[in-house]
């Protein structure tokens, strides 16, 4: 089971790498809510996961398969634009591991993938007190330079994943949004 946890989470890495351009901005599917909070964010709260966390107003919500239960990409007017910048949530069990643990794997596991890609590992608390370490990874991908920021939360029983994806020479513009994203995360129960 480990091992799918640590596959799973390189997934979540390779497709954050190629986020499609959404069409539609999804709305509000039992207990999960989409809350306008008009300060830009809106807040999602997932009910059956036990959390929850604000994103940008503007941005489309996908749900791209079991594993991801959120995922939320800047839909952008700009046709120059090669990159999508978003994040997305991830859920998986915890194996009894602790999130140290959970982090020491999972960089194990990036650094036989990816080998020489520059990986920073940085723990905090956000400001509703919650735990988390965040593993900054830099990469090229199809000619672009990337940061993705992989912060790992876990309520005991879980390993929650919010993984962001952006250009590298967009680092300062998206800073703040993401810094909103994780401080906002929450359990619910």
């Amino acid at each position: 089971m480990r091992q799918l946890l640590l596959f799973g989470l390189i997934l979540v890495f390779l497709s954050c790498n190629n986020s499609p351009k959404p069409t539609a901005n999804s709305t509000s599917t039992g207990d999960n809510q989409l809350l306008n909070t008009g300060s830009g964010f809106k807040d999602y709260v997932n009910r059956d996961k036990g959390f929850s966390l604000s994103y940008p107003a503007k941005w489309d919500t996908i749900l791209k398969d079991s594993n991801m239960v959120f995922v939320a990409v800047e839909h952008d007017a700009d046709t120059l634009d090669k990159f999508n910048e978003g994040f997305n949530v991830t859920v998986f069990p915890n194996e009894g591991l602790t999130l140290s643990q959970m982090v020491d794997e999972n960089i194990k596991m990036l650094k036989s993938y990816y080998g020489n890609s520059e990986i920073v590992r940085t723990s905090i608390k956000n400001k509703n007190g919650l735990d988390s370490i965040i593993l900054q990874i830099k990469q090229n991908s199809e000619g672009i330079a990337l940061i993705s920021y992989s912060t790992f939360f876990d309520n005991g029983t879980h390993l929650f994943t919010v993984t962001a994806t952006i250009e590298e020479a967009k680092k300062q513009k998206y800073s703040k949004i993401m810094n909103t994203v994780l401080n906002s995360f929450n359990w619910t129960n």
